[in-house]
């Protein structure tokens, strides 16, 4: 860790006062200098923050919306729809932003951490939070819309329900000092280690978390694993077992994922569908299988998780039967020029929260491991794309890749 700028380390290890901005002393000191980021950096960084403070804020939201209503609120007098849930969580998005904002004016600052709140401070989120809740709850009853089922502890007086008003109360500061832990790390990508403690820690809510998506990705998923032929099969990444319900019968198949937590909804989910497969804990960077193992291998949106992708790919291609097929469900860096700059400045959003990168060029990467025959499909835009190679006929020793 470097000191603070005003702090240089002696080589006793004791700390000293330096100048701010003052460069080297000699080998055995370090210390960082003052360096202002330029306002495109702050402007980038103030972007990322916030759209990373948007993002967890619709989830936890679109969460609690859906848990709460069919416990609290009458059947009819609300859009259960999933459309009608995720309206209800943007309008829960705005409600965040103008809570956020007001102790931002008050407070003069726009970061929760780092310095203790004053009493003024806490004074304005609790009243700004509280007020808006029951305004929005005052108004939903006097347009006969989200009324209470009997469950629903209210508020003496004002007769509105206590869970909505403690959904703002608890889930906004959550949100603003994630999004801010989230927004401030720094250095460079991480290892397998970080990305396997990141799914391990989101495997309770990964499906929910993704079930919007699923609407789409499901079709996706199927017309991939309809076009699988060979008779031993590995799948990379096999998460909570999407694709289960998609995998050919009379195949053997095995499938892996580096997190044990997602393995286990898994192996439930595939105790559910009767299905016949090998589950098991492995890093697709270091299989532990003998070389020329499987006809084919199947993979859907792996490679984005993967620290090291092409020294992944390259073991794809050692397991692969020479002439054996990998075929992937993919999202890679766009070639569209705003595309493009939008997801390498929103990269760090996903990759912090559970280690899934959106800046990956596949394709390349595909091309730099070796593989031969690649085959691409755009499926929205030229960001999701069905993906085919071929490993070579001939074998050759992978070689030692670099990182991606």
């Amino acid at each position: 860790m470097w000191p603070s700028d005003a702090d240089k380390i002696m080589p006793d290890g004791t700390v000293k006062d330096v100048p701010l901005g003052e460069l080297s002393v000699d080998g055995k000191v370090r210390f960082r200098p003052t360096v202002d980021a330029g306002p495109r950096k702050r402007r980038r960084r103030w972007l990322l923050h916030a759209a990373t403070l948007s993002a967890l804020a619709f989830v936890l939201h679109l969460v609690w919306e859906s848990v709460q209503c069919p416990i609290f609120f009458v059947h009819g007098s609300y859009d259960a729809s999933p459309w009608g849930m995720v309206t209800a969580a943007l309008g829960d998005v705005l409600l965040t932003w103008i809570i956020y904002g007001v102790v931002a004016a008050i407070s003069r600052r726009w970061r929760w951490a780092g310095a203790p709140w004053s009493w003024g401070q806490i004074a304005a989120f609790i009243a700004t939070a509280f007020a808006l809740a029951v305004g929005v709850e005052l108004h939903a009853q006097a347009t006969e819309r989200w009324l209470y089922r009997g469950a629903m502890p209210v508020l003496p007086i004002l007769d509105v329900g206590v869970i909505p008003v403690l959904q703002l109360l608890i889930l906004t500061p959550i949100v603003v000092l994630l999004a801010e832990r989230i927004t401030a790390r720094r250095g460079a990508r991480e290892g397998t280690d970080a990305v396997r403690q990141r799914y391990d820690r989101v495997a309770p809510i990964y499906d929910l978390m993704e079930w919007v998506m699923e609407l789409r990705f499901r079709g996706w998923r199927r017309d991939l694993w309809a076009l699988v032929a060979g008779d031993e099969i590995l799948e990379l990444g096999v998460g909570t077992g999407k694709n289960l319900r998609f995998h050919p019968l009379g195949k053997k198949i095995t499938a892996i994922d580096i997190s044990e937590k997602m393995l286990r909804r898994a192996r439930r989910r595939a105790a559910r569908l009767g299905q016949t497969v090998t589950l098991q804990v492995a890093d697709a960077q270091a299989l532990p299988f003998a070389d020329a193992s499987f006809d084919e291998v199947v993979a859907t949106f792996l490679f984005c998780s993967v620290p090291d992708a092409v020294a992944g790919l390259r073991e794809e291609r050692r397991v692969l039967r020479p002439g054996g097929r990998l075929r992937l469900l993919e999202h890679v860096l766009s070639k569209r020029p705003v595309w493009r700059r939008l997801m390498r400045w929103f990269d760090p959003i996903p990759s912090r929260l559970w280690g899934a990168h959106i800046d990956r060029e596949t394709l390349e990467n595909l091309v730099e491991a070796g593989f031969e025959d690649i085959e691409s499909s755009d499926l929205w835009l030229d960001i999701f794309k069905r993906i085919a190679a071929r490993a070579p006929s001939e074998r050759h020793p992978p070689q030692r890749s670099k990182k991606a």
